[in-house]
């Protein structure tokens, strides 16, 4: 009974600190810096209009890619636990509560895990990048058993994947995925890492950070295009896309003024905005925009000092609608784990 009171008062007192729409990212608002370098990142969290930021973490160490869980109860995010800066870094993946009731470490590896990282849609698994065989693969954790799957294998591609992200169905994972010789693609495979294969053909573009759809139909990504100016690669052109999973077909191109160099994109249900982290290659300051799809309106979210970088939106909307079954956190059982 003291159980089951304790898990329906967790959730009542997240679902209620969830209010309207919001976003997080990771920032250096609060910068510390060691050896000159800017290394205080934290996980924030705001409207998505930019108002009311609140900090989530509040460690001496570098935090980065937040992500929501599926049911808002929660967030994962990647923690380099090398305090002492050296140069082989530890990164694991954490998952904490937003009311700060408690937080579970999920993996404990001595090679870097959680550069990137997706929730699936039922919250039960989470796929992160991770460097602990020696190559830059996709993995998938069990969250409750905390057992871990490899996807990729480029101890066999010679190359990299990255950026992956659950359809919305639960049924396939988007992601970059770099072959020696060919550059950047997009690629997919299923959920357990069967049938991987190219979106997009590699075609000497660089394309990354792809994202769903809130209906599942599209991808968005990123393509970039490189020239050699004065001995020096530069980018030449980058532009956002849309492309249709299921016709293989692209559905739009967008086009940011040329200043703005992006690195990693959400969408806003129900599909019509982006919110994105991007480089103004002019004031060299990183930041979280807003672009409305329609009007091209593009409005930045962060301006000021520590900029942001990996947003990742939800709403209650999204969550009211939610099919039954996805609710799936089984916090009293994470909650058993932390305790051993």
């Amino acid at each position: 009974m003291g159980q089951k009171l304790f898990i329906c008062c967790l959730c009542f007192g997240l679902l209620s600190s969830l209010v309207s729409a919001k976003i997080l990212f990771e920032s250096s608002h609060e910068r510390v810096f060691v050896r000159g370098n800017d290394i205080d990142f934290s996980i924030y969290m705001m409207d998505d209009d930019g108002s009311n930021m609140q900090k989530l973490t509040d460690t001496p160490f570098l935090e980065t890619t937040p992500r929501w869980s599926p049911d808002g109860k929660a967030i994962a995010f990647a923690r380099d636990v090398d305090i002492a800066l050296t140069d082989r870094e530890q990164t694991d993946l954490f998952i904490k509560d937003l009311k700060g009731t408690y937080e579970i470490r999920l993996t404990d590896h001595p090679r870097e895990d959680g550069g990137d990282l997706a929730w699936s849609p039922d919250g039960k698994r989470i796929a992160f990048v991770s460097l602990r065989n020696g190559h830059i693969d996709i993995h998938v954790i069990d969250v409750a058993s905390r057992a871990v799957k490899q996807l990729t294998s480029n101890a066999v591609l010679g190359g990299l994947s990255a950026a992956p992200d659950w359809s919305p169905d639960g049924r396939h994972i988007a992601y970059q995925q770099l072959i020696p010789g060919q550059g950047r693609t997009i690629y997919t495979m299923e959920a357990d890492g069967r049938d991987q294969k190219p979106l997009v053909p590699a075609d000497g573009l660089s394309r990354g950070a792809p994202r769903w759809s809130p209906d599942g139909d599209s991808i968005l990504y990123r393509e970039t295009e490189y020239r050699f100016i004065n001995n020096r690669r530069e980018i030449f052109a980058q532009r956002l896309v849309i492309y249709q999973f299921h016709t293989k077909e692209i559905q739009k191109i967008i086009t940011l003024p040329e200043k703005y160099n992006v690195n990693s994109m959400c969408w806003i249900a129900p599909g019509h905005e982006i919110v994105l982290s991007a480089k103004n290659m002019i004031t060299n300051e990183k930041d979280i925009y807003r672009y409305h799809i329609g009007s091209k309106q593009l409005t930045n979210l962060t301006e000021g000092p520590g900029g942001g970088y990996s947003p990742d939106w939800i709403n209650d909307a999204a969550l009211a609608v939610m099919p039954a079954g996805k609710l799936a956190l089984q916090w009293g059982q994470l909650k058993r784990k932390r305790d051993e």
